[in-house]
């Protein structure tokens, strides 16, 4: 069963400006969400196989394909989005692709235990409307030295702020895009 795309600021305007058909997606996507799909294929391919590392938090479901791209790699996803729809557009997608993760709605991502390998998160005001505050929420979610694929509103806050937010800038990052790893030592 095909679901309707879920449409949110970012992909309804303007409809035909920087929209690409990706054969991976199956579905248009903004070139900024293609960028960052390939980041985040790039960081499941380089630093989780090696590390055994296999539980990953995706922050802000969209229609979920960076979240299908993982599942599919056999990682234990839990996806976390504010939009009660988009969560639920998301979980029929993986029943009907028959795959599998954990939904969490953003208000209750404080109150998990588990402690994530590796997030994704382009848009941290899924989490908090302060990017620096999201940025400390996120960090308690993560194990030492586990990795953040930041997206453009988390890796503009200055090296200090995140230093402050218990993240350190890891090999991959660049302006726009980046990886971030948590710090060993964070309270």
């Amino acid at each position: 069963m095909a679901h309707a795309p879920i449409h949110n600021a970012e992909n309804v305007a303007p409809a035909r400006v920087g929209v690409v058909d990706s054969d991976l997606l199956g579905t248009p996507t903004s070139l900024a969400e293609e960028a960052f799909l390939d980041v985040v294929r790039r960081a499941s391919e380089r630093y989780l196989p090696c590390r055994g590392w296999f539980r990953l938090l995706e922050v802000g479901a969209g229609d979920g394909t960076r979240a299908v791209l993982l599942a599919e790699r056999g990682y234990l996803l839990t996806i976390v989005d504010r939009d009660a729809d988009a969560l639920q557009s998301v979980r029929r997608r993986f029943d009907h692709e028959g795959l599998d993760a954990r939904f969490v709605h953003a208000d209750d991502l404080v109150r998990l235990t588990a402690k994530f390998d590796l997030a994704v998160c382009r848009d941290p005001s899924v989490v908090d409307a302060s990017a620096a505050r999201a940025a400390s929420v996120l960090r308690r979610r993560m194990r030492a030295r586990g990795l953040l694929v930041a997206g453009p509103g988390l890796v503009t806050l200055s090296t200090r702020v995140l230093r402050l937010r218990g993240w350190r800038v890891a090999a991959d990052y660049d302006r726009e895009l980046g990886v971030l790893r948590a710090s060993p030592r964070f309270r």
